[in-house]
């Protein structure tokens, strides 16, 4: 979650934090949000997501012809992710969250 402070792209299967952060600009998903009951099958369909992902986007985005050695396009989402990660997962929320979800409840 923190990676995203120092200009790091996301790039996970959709569970967890990246089902809450991931809004479809701001980093990359492994598949879409399902998963098999089948451990084997959901195994190959995230290797398959995997490289697919990586040979269709992510390679290209970041190798794609650059003026003046610069992929903007990457920069672009690097800036996006930025934006929507870095304000949404922090501490403070997190705290803020936590106390007002579990502890206050009583």
């Amino acid at each position: 979650m923190k990676a995203s402070c120092h200009g790091c792209l996301g790039f996970s299967i959709m569970d967890g934090w990246w089902r809450e952060g991931y809004d479809g600009t701001n980093g990359f998903s492994i598949g879409e949000d399902s998963h098999s009951q089948n451990v084997e099958e959901q195994d190959r369909v995230d290797s398959a997501n995997l490289y697919r992902t990586l040979t269709e986007q992510i390679v290209p985005m970041f190798f794609q012809p650059r003026a003046q050695g610069i992929p903007r396009e990457w920069i672009k989402r690097i800036r996006r992710s930025m934006a929507t990660l870095v304000p949404q997962f922090t501490t403070d929320r997190m705290v803020k969250e936590y106390t007002t979800k579990y502890y206050l409840t009583r």
